[in-house]
């Protein structure tokens, strides 16, 4: 097996295999959706024992089982409601109330050494299965993570499509939007510090990427900084609502780690997930202003020992 066999199949794989007396290919088909048995649950009893003679006793239980088996199965011939998508049924008793499923087809294919039974053509739109294939477990298993990755990241991107640039641009932007509105409240000095504190720590989140590349640091963002400042509009005044909700624009620079220099996001295409930014920013917000509001700490009495060697 090697990964470059993994493939997208379409329609819906169960691990599963039809019974040896059904047809392996069955189109327009009605299915009903159970989450129970069809035989008859077996208890388990525990420091009990039952004695039965042996071929009347044993005959009689096994026509009861098969009795029941047969109940269910005339239950879901005569259902007969209308054909939508399907309800998972729970017991036998309320089928006339479930509505059954419904594909185009329904067939065995063979992957690999594996059997499925496939589903294809299914109410609820179209429906693709993610087939791996791997060496190992360990590859398996690390491939199925990325993909549930970067499903959730597409899954998040469609429930918010706005989009901003990485490399340190959208941080390096808010920063220098949050610097000018502090010059702009000199006269509220407390104020003022406490609005370029914040835009100190902006800037700090693209030098931890230059320092993780191990490039120099203060260089790059001296550029980067320079190069946002340069711009001939003022940022705070023209993008003043817009950046107050953490929106973030087009054509800003920001660092190519690659090649060590300062470069155009726009031409890379170097994108990232405006809500996973926004949270960012929130989260680390909400964790300055936790710290901020302690005034106090709580230290836990030293043990008797501790001060016995301190007196030593």
């Amino acid at each position: 097996n090697n990964l470059n066999d993994s493939h997208i199949e379409h329609g819906f794989l169960l691990k599963k295999r039809n019974d040896i007396n059904i047809s392996k290919r069955i189109e327009n088909a009605h299915i009903l959706i159970a989450n129970i048995l069809m035989n008859i649950d077996k208890k388990s009893v525990s420091d009990s024992s039952v004695s039965v003679n042996p071929i009347p006793e044993e005959t009689k239980l096994e026509s009861v089982e098969k009795k029941l088996m047969k109940d269910n199965v005339e239950k879901i011939l005569q259902h007969n409601s209308q054909i939508l998508d399907g309800n998972i049924l729970s017991t036998f008793d309320t089928l006339n109330k479930v509505r059954l499923g419904k594909c185009n087809l329904i067939e065995d294919v063979i992957i690999g050494e594996d059997k499925f039974m496939k589903f294809s053509g299914v109410a609820q739109g179209e429906v693709y299965t993610i087939v791996l294939r791997g060496a190992t477990q360990e590859i398996l298993d690390k491939v199925e993570r990325s993909i549930h990755n970067t499903l959730h990241v597409l899954f998040q991107t469609v429930k918010e499509p706005r989009i901003c640039y990485g490399g340190g641009a959208s941080e390096m932007l808010m920063a220098t939007a949050v610097s000018q509105l502090a010059e702009k409240t000199l006269e509220k000095k407390e104020e003022s510090l406490a609005i370029e504190s914040f835009a100190r720590a902006l800037r700090q989140l693209p030098k931890i990427i230059a320092d993780n590349a191990n490039y120099d640091s203060t260089e790059l963002i001296t550029n980067l900084y320079a190069a946002h400042t340069s711009k001939k509009n003022n940022i705070w005044s023209r993008y003043k609502d817009l950046i107050l909700v953490f929106l973030i624009f087009f054509f800003f620079s920001f660092i190519d780690i690659e090649k060590n220099i300062i470069a155009d996001m726009d031409q890379l295409g170097l994108l990232e997930s405006f809500h996973l930014k926004r949270q960012v920013i929130i989260r680390a917000g909400e964790a300055a202003k936790m710290v901020l509001h302690i005034n106090n700490i709580i230290r836990a009495p030293s043990s008797p020992r501790q001060r016995d060697r301190r007196h030593h």
